[in-house]
């Protein structure tokens, strides 16, 4: 963990995460792929909905100029991760097994989350960019489990 920290820091990708192992099967075989492009200051598209027992990749770019970070604590219920990979110019930088509780993205990277949905977040729960300025500027939106 101490090398995917040091390369992370290096190129701008943080993780905090709850460490919960799954095994990687997930990133193998996904139902859909989703983008999600972070741009100084906004999520496009701001409004996500999932459904239930499906399979995930969702990418998240950073297109901005300065890093952006994907937080949304209600939904890590009602998922189950695989991992996460980390990218900068193309190759994996990193990644990481279980649940992120964050996932920040450095200019020009992005970062590749493998997830199942197993239940419903009982309508839209909130998604944000939690770093200091960004949520008041505008950068949140909702995701729904369905």
């Amino acid at each position: 963990m101490k090398n995917l920290t040091s390369v992370c820091s290096r190129i701008g990708l943080s993780l905090i995460c709850l460490c919960v192992l799954v095994p990687p099967t997930f990133a193998d075989d996904h139902d859909q792929e989703i983008v999600i492009r972070m741009t100084d200051f906004k999520f496009e598209p701001n409004h996500i909905k999932l459904d239930m027992g499906k399979t995930y990749t969702l990418v998240l770019v950073n297109d901005g100029l300065v890093p952006h970070e994907w937080d949304a604590p209600d939904l890590l219920g009602a998922i189950e991760s695989a991992k996460v990979e980390l990218k900068k110019d193309g190759q994996m930088v990193g990644e990481m097994y279980g649940t992120p509780d964050e996932i920040e993205v450095g200019v020009g990277a992005l970062a590749e989350w493998f997830f199942t949905t197993t239940k419903s977040t009982n309508g839209p729960v909130e998604l944000i960019c939690d770093i200091e300025g960004h949520l008041d500027a505008g950068m949140h939106g909702t995701i729904e489990v369905r």
